[in-house]
C-alpha cells in the first residue's frame, strides 16, 4: 500500500529507472496513442513511480531478469484518471517470448492509496511491441477489433462508473473477445461481468 508524499530529489537519484508514463483519457484505444509525443509524457511523484517499478520487478522476478534490463522490457505505463480512481496500465514485454502483457494498478484518488491487488490484462493477441510502442497485430486487423481496451461503464445504474476491459483471447486456433467489467470499492477489485464471445468461425 503506497501513500502519496511530496517528491524527494535523493529518492529520485536512487531509482533503477524512471518509468515512462503516458497521460491518456477514457475510452482508451492504444492504437490512438501518440507514443513519440513528448507532450503526452507525464511524471508522477516518487511514491507512485516506485509502485510502478516494484510491479515491474515483481513480474520479472521469477525469471531472474536483472534490474538493469527492466527499462528495456517496460514498454510504457498508461495513466487514465477517472473521478474516484486513477488507472496505471503497465505495458510489458514478456520474457523471453517478447509478447505484450499488461498489469493494471488502481489508485484511490481520495485516500491516495493503491489497491493492493493487481489486475492482469494480457494484450499479446492484439498488439506487438517494438521500440517502446505498440502496433496492432495481424489478428486485431483480421478480426477488425475496434473496441476500446479500457472504458468507463455504469452496468448497474448506480451512477458510479465501473471499468470495462476488452481483449482478444487466442490459443492458436481459438479466438474470442473477452470483456471484463470490474468495480473498485473498499480497496478491492470486484468482477461484475466476464464474457467471452468466439469470433472467426464460419457459420
Amino acid at each position: 500500500m503506497t501513500i502519496f508524499t511530496s517528491c524527494n530529489t535523493s529518492q529520485t537519484s536512487e531509482k533503477s529507472f524512471n518509468p515512462k508514463i503516458i497521460n491518456a483519457k477514457f475510452p482508451l484505444k492504444l492504437t490512438e496513442i501518440d507514443w513519440g509525443n513528448p507532450n503526452n509524457i507525464f511524471r508522477e511523484n516518487d511514491e507512485k513511480e516506485a509502485k510502478i517499478e516494484e510491479t515491474i520487478k515483481e513480474y520479472y522476478r521469477e525469471d531472474n531478469l536483472p534490474d538493469k534490463l527492466l527499462e528495456n522490457y517496460h514498454i510504457s505505463t498508461i495513466r487514465l484518471k477517472a473521478e474516484f480512481q486513477t488507472i496505471y496500465l503497465i505495458l510489458l514485454r514478456h520474457y523471453p517470448t517478447g509478447y505484450t502483457n499488461g498489469k493494471v494498478l488502481f489508485y484511490e484518488n481520495e485516500t491516495r492509496e493503491f489497491i493492493p491487488a493487481v489486475f492482469n490484462f494480457n494484450l499479446f493477441a492484439l498488439y506487438n511491441n517494438l521500440d517502446g510502442k505498440l502496433k496492432a497485430s495481424n489478428l486485431k486487423e483480421q478480426f477488425k477489433v475496434e473496441t476500446p481496451e479500457i472504458q468507463l461503464v455504469d452496468v448497474n445504474g448506480d451512477n458510479i462508473k465501473d471499468f470495462q476491459f476488452t481483449r482478444l483471447a487466442h490459443n492458436g486456433t481459438y479466438n474470442a473477445i473477452q470483456t471484463t467489467v470490474v468495480s473498485v470499492k473498499n480497496m478491492k477489485i470486484d468482477t461484475l461481468i466476464a464474457t467471452e464471445n468466439p469470433i472467426g468461425f464460419e457459420p
